[in-house]
C-alpha cells in the first residue's frame, strides 16, 4: 500500500467521522425537532418516532467512535456507515423523485429542506466510503498521515456540506451548475 493511498484512505476516514459525529451532535441537541420530522417528513409513526429518532442518534455516535478508534473496528464502522447512507440516499432520491418537500434537520438544530445538493452529498459520502473499504488504508498508518490527512478531510467536509453555496459561487463565475428543481 503506497503511503498516498494511506493518506487519501485517512482523509476518507476523517471525512465520514465528521459527517457523522456532527450529524449525531446535531440530533442529539435537537432530538425532539428530529423525531418531529420523522413523523411530518417521513411519514413515520407517531407511536415509532421516538425510538426511531434516538435509534438513529445512537447508531450515528456509535459508527463515529467506531471509525475513530482504528483497526478492524473501523472497517466495520465504515461498513455499517455505508449502509446507513445508503438507506439515507434511497429515501432522499424517492422523496426527489416524488416532488415531496422534506424537512430535515440532518446536522443540527437548523431544520432545512432537502434537495438534489444533499443527495449529491451522500452519493459523496458512499463514494469515498467505498473506496475506503476497497483501499484499505490502514495497513501503512503512521503519525504523520494522520495529520496530513485532518485538514483534507476538513476541507472536504465543508465543501460537501455546503454544495449549495459551492454551486452558486461557480454559477456566478460562468461555471456549470446542479439545477435545483424538484
Amino acid at each position: 500500500m503506497t503511503d498516498e493511498v494511506s493518506v487519501i484512505g485517512e482523509i476518507g476516514r476523517f471525512y465520514i467521522f465528521l459527517i457523522l459525529a456532527l450529524a449525531a451532535f446535531g440530533k442529539t441537541k435537537s432530538a425532539e425537532q428530529f423525531r418531529e420530522n420523522l413523523v411530518f417528513s417521513f411519514y413515520v409513526p407517531e407511536w415509532g418516532s421516538r425510538w426511531l429518532a434516538y435509534t438513529i442518534i445512537v447508531i450515528e455516535w456509535l459508527l463515529a467512535l467506531g471509525i475513530i478508534v482504528g483497526g478492524q473496528i473501523t472497517y466495520f464502522a465504515m461498513a455499517g456507515s455505508g449502509m446507513l447512507f445508503l438507506v439515507f440516499t434511497i429515501i432522499i432520491a424517492i422523496a426527489l423523485s416524488q416532488n415531496r418537500m422534506i424537512n430535515c434537520n440532518c446536522f443540527g438544530s437548523e431544520s432545512k429542506m432537502l434537495s438534489k445538493y444533499d443527495l449529491l452529498r451522500n452519493l459523496v459520502v458512499l463514494t469515498v466510503i467505498i473506496l475506503f473499504l476497497i483501499l484499505k488504508p490502514l495497513s501503512n498508518f503512521h503519525f504523520l498521515t494522520f495529520a496530513l490527512s485532518i485538514p483534507f478531510a476538513l476541507i472536504l467536509f465543508q465543501i460537501s456540506m455546503n454544495l449549495d453555496v459551492v454551486s452558486l459561487l461557480i454559477k456566478r463565475q460562468g461555471g456549470m451548475v446542479m439545477s435545483d428543481d424538484r
